[in-house]
């Protein structure tokens, strides 16, 4: 579960390509639940008749706080969105 904040640099938020930071948990299994930080990298698109249809990816890494080599958990984990869809209204 993240949070994140986003800059849309064409100036049209949810469509076209957007930049941004995220922070939240995140569990890994067999090692914890973690706080982590990082950054995210995104292409959404806004289509249908309205401009309300959304389909988005992404990527981006996460850096897990309190994840070291002695745990089992990675420090830093990558993350990737294949495809979100949804509806902006």
């Amino acid at each position: 579960m993240d949070a994140f904040w986003r800059f849309y640099p064409s100036g049209n938020p949810m469509d076209g390509w957007a930049f941004g930071s995220k922070a939240g948990l995140t569990r890994v299994s067999d090692a914890g639940t973690y706080f982590g930080f990082g950054f995210d990298v995104n292409r959404s698109w806004l289509l249908g008749a309205d401009g309300n249809f959304y389909v988005g990816i992404g990527f981006g890494l996460k850096r897990l706080v309190g994840a070291s080599e002695l745990d089992e958990a990675p420090a830093f984990i990558p993350t990737i969105r294949l495809v979100n869809v949804g509806f902006a209204f």
